[in-house]
């Protein structure tokens, strides 16, 4: 059986690819990753009311990608469920918000601490044969990137660009 988290999965596109993978893959089991608990379990009971044989391959992962510990508490829960080694076969970082309402700092630290976070957290867990690591986005980055100058491109593009130095530019751009 297959394993597969998907981050922000209680509601909209990480719902829809929850309940996709459920429905065309039989030999796949989901981790519904979702920040709040209440808002996880009504997604688990959205799914399997359609179709409630889903309930063996689908369990709630509460996981908050913004925090820490949050994190730290979701990967040791799921190798104590499943077991240690090679647990996933994928993580689906979805979860993810968009500015309004929110500082640059917590757009930040969710759509890119916590895609970090998750992968550091699980990475371990991956099948490294065959496991894989998706990261759903928005074009907001790629429209953001069109609009930065020469140096600032060959930034985002230059394959020796390590977690530090963008840990260093978004330090930097929270502050302007």
């Amino acid at each position: 059986m297959r394993r597969i988290l998907v981050t922000g999965a209680n509601k909209g596109i990480g719902l829809a690819i929850a309940k996709a993978i459920l429905h065309e893959r039989a030999d796949t089991f989901v981790l519904l990753g979702s920040r709040d608990a209440a808002r996880g379990r009504a997604a688990v009971d959205d799914i399997t009311s359609e179709r409630p044989e889903l309930r063996e391959r689908l369990t709630l992962l509460e996981l908050d990608v913004s925090q820490d510990a949050s994190v730290a508490r979701a990967a040791p829960s799921v190798a104590e469920r499943f077991g240690a080694d090679d647990v996933l076969f994928g993580v689906v970082n979805n979860a993810g918000v968009g500015d309004r309402g929110r500082t640059l700092a917590e757009v930040l630290d969710v759509n890119v601490r916590g895609v970090h976070r998750v992968c550091e957290a699980f990475l371990s867990q991956i099948d490294p044969a065959r496991g894989r690591i998706v990261n759903v986005t928005s074009a907001s980055g790629p429209s953001f990137v069109a609009t930065c100058g020469p140096e600032m491109k060959r930034f985002f593009v230059d394959p020796n660009t390590d977690w530090s130095a963008l840990e260093g530019l978004m330090t930097e751009c929270v502050a302007i």
